[in-house]
């Protein structure tokens, strides 16, 4: 559920482009893996969840307990 607050302010850790990025829905395509880190967002988070980023929606894919990465493609 997007709630509209803002709970920090992350820093990008990792952009790294391939052929073979895992999308939301399991499948792989040409993209971007973008690795964010955080701290207070990631309470809660699991793989599939959605976390807005600059306005901008974007899956889950990993995460530990630093950081998460999303796979991020031409149509987002």
């Amino acid at each position: 559920m997007f709630t509209g607050i803002v709970e920090e302010m992350g820093s990008v850790l990792k952009y790294e482009g391939g052929s073979k990025v895992p999308m939301w829905d399991g499948s792989t395509g040409s993209g971007v893996l973008l690795t964010v880190g955080a701290s207070v967002t990631l309470e809660g988070a699991y793989i599939g969840a959605s976390i807005a980023v600059n306005g901008v929606c974007l899956t889950i894919v990993t995460f530990d307990d630093s950081c998460f990465t999303f796979g991020v493609s031409t149509e987002t």
